[in-house]
């Protein structure tokens, strides 16, 4: 199944003392890059954050407002993504920057969405 995905790295880590989510290492690699791996069958990825997250041939944009929460950020990825040139897949994947373990459960959440519209 073709998709495209919408990665939320944004927030000011109040609940972590300032500390950026996206950056906190779990067993020696970032949370993001985990969350980056899961997205690996994209058609197209696209990272919501600050500019300092940059991946490369991942395309990042800020929501607006900044720190507009999880809603902002997800508005701002799908615009992004139908900003973009190519075919547009039917479906979008959205995961948060902290979920260290997202490989593991993509194949199935995209197998449970199988052939749906």
């Amino acid at each position: 199944m073709r998709y495209d995905a919408v990665v939320l790295a944004g927030g000011r880590g109040r609940r972590l003392g300032g500390v950026s989510k996206p950056e906190v290492r779990v067993a020696g690699r970032p949370l993001l890059d985990r969350v980056l791996d899961a997205t690996g069958a994209a058609a197209r990825v696209v990272l919501v954050g600050p500019p300092g997250l940059a991946r490369p041939g991942v395309t990042t944009v800020l929501e607006d407002p900044p720190d507009g929460g999880p809603v902002a950020g997800i508005d701002a990825g799908v615009r992004a993504l139908a900003e973009a040139a190519g075919p547009r897949p039917g479906h979008v994947l959205v995961l948060a920057c902290d979920v260290p373990r997202a490989a593991e459960v993509v194949p199935g959440l995209l197998a449970a969405v199988g052939g749906a519209p």
